[in-house]
């Protein structure tokens, strides 16, 4: 699973914490929804739509982006003309926002200049979570993702998984938190064993959780998104099966086959190494 697709999961859940990211007002109720706008034999995708359920105020489009995309911003201020040129609602002001998980693949935009009311927000995801560090609340799920250095990351990730299971939260909203909290150890240290993860946190054993059947359901919404239902390449198509292949075998505690030894085997191997590992987390 990738960064911006549990991000996008996490935001979904808990909209409010964008606000709280953003420095933005958090009055009213907010919904947060992935978007895509069809246009003849094409479909563009943005992460998400952030909005108030009464349908005032402004519009709010994200992008979270963990690798770098040079041309992001244009992709993003494509969507939004777009959805604004398809839909019937009435033009509101605009917040564009990317979130980058670090400045280091931020590749700048100066083509432009957004006039109020409307804005261009970029967040630089490891920073900003530096500086919520002493604070409490649902972004402590999110805050091994602001570590610099991994080294001595358990004693904070229980400090963290103690400070979630003391929110004022219904279970299983204090359960969701905690399995962002995996999420966000595994993205910042992808070889951890899961063993370490489950001591670390106390959890009962991952694959029995949600978070990592969340994983793989994640995994492959993406790869729907990204190609197969409209026919995509086959070495797109290769890359997206090596991919979860290495994801399952990860979760299993399977040596995990070198890229090359993946990349030297067909579709049609591919998809039966991943039925054979689904079988085994079943």
């Amino acid at each position: 699973m990738e960064t911006d697709e549990y991000l996008f999961e996490f935001f979904r859940k808990r909209p409010l914490e964008l606000l709280r990211l953003l420095r933005l007002p958090m009055e009213g109720h907010w919904r947060f929804e992935s978007v895509s706008i069809k246009r003849k034999k094409s479909e563009k995708r943005f992460d998400g739509l952030m909005f108030r359920d009464a349908h005032d105020g402004p519009q709010i489009y994200a992008e979270f982006l963990a690798s770098p995309l040079p041309k992001v911003y244009w992709r993003l201020f494509r969507a939004i003309a777009m959805y604004n040129e398809l839909t019937d609602e009435p033009t509101r002001p605009f917040i564009a926002v990317v979130v980058f998980l670090d400045r280091a693949i931020d590749p700048g935009f100066k083509e432009w200049t957004v006039n109020p009311p409307n804005q261009l927000i970029t967040l630089y995801l490891e920073e900003r979570l530096e500086q919520l560090e002493g604070e409490d609340g649902p972004l402590l799920a999110l805050m091994p993702l602001g570590v610099r250095r991994v080294e001595g990351l358990g004693p904070r990730a229980r400090d963290w998984a103690a400070r979630i299971q003391r929110l004022p939260e219904p279970p299983d909203r204090i359960k969701f938190l905690m399995e962002m909290l995996s999420y966000s150890i595994l993205q910042r240290c992808p070889h951890l064993p899961l063993e370490e993860l489950e001591a670390m946190l106390q959890l009962t054993p991952l694959k029995e959780t949600r978070a990592v059947k969340d994983l793989l359901r994640l995994e492959g919404d993406a790869r729907e998104a990204r190609g197969e239902a409209r026919g995509e390449a086959r070495g797109e198509a290769k890359g997206i099966r090596i991919g979860e292949i290495r994801t399952l075998q990860r979760v299993l505690n399977r040596p995990q086959l070198s890229m090359e030894e993946l990349g030297g085997m067909s579709l049609e191997a591919l998809d039966a190494l991943i039925e054979a590992l689904e079988r085994d987390l079943e």
